[in-house]
């Protein structure tokens, strides 16, 4: 049974503009009172239904906009556990998680179907990808046929751990 879930609104021209919602799990600084206030976020994401995930754009570079994005969370903390467990992600329009500049994040036992591109792409070191089931990740130009004599990227897997330091 589903607790939650998150859908990104339909609309008539959202296939051809391969866009649905993003999730951001991040940190930020700012000015709180005259003084510098840092806050780092934590996410437990589990037992959720994600529909149409993610915003096919290969040229964001450093703004992928994944589905769901854990960024510069820094070493995984007991009492505030950043994870995304026991949930699906589905007929996305890009890669539907990311984590990134993270240590120790936890991504296990997921259904992710239906991606552009990867279904999972990690840097950092030690996230943890375990029990996931992936299927049908789509590579970019098959949305977009006119970009495919152009497309010479290369092929996008499942998971992606190359510029990960470790993954287990």
């Amino acid at each position: 049974m589903i607790d939650v879930k998150i859908s990104a609104k339909e609309y008539d021209t959202q296939a051809a503009d391969l866009y649905g919602f993003r999730i951001i799990v991040s940190d930020y600084t700012t000015i709180v009172n005259e003084f510098l206030a840092y806050y780092k976020g934590f996410a437990r994401i589990n037992n959720c239904e994600f529909v149409r995930p993610g915003q096919y754009d290969r040229a964001a570079g450093e703004d992928s906009k994944y589905g769901i994005l854990l960024n510069n969370l820094g070493t995984y903390n007991e009492s505030r556990p950043t994870y995304i467990r026991s949930s699906s992600l589905h007929h996305g329009y890009g890669t539907a998680v990311g984590v990134f500049d993270s240590v120790g994040m936890i991504v296990e036992n997921n259904v992710i179907h239906r991606t552009i591109e990867y279904a999972i792409r990690i840097t950092g070191a030690e996230t943890v990808i375990r029990n996931n089931l992936m299927s049908v990740t789509h590579w970019g130009s098959t949305m977009l046929p006119d970009n495919a004599p152009y497309d010479v990227v290369g092929y996008f897997g499942a998971i992606d751990t190359v510029f990960a330091k470790s993954a287990i």
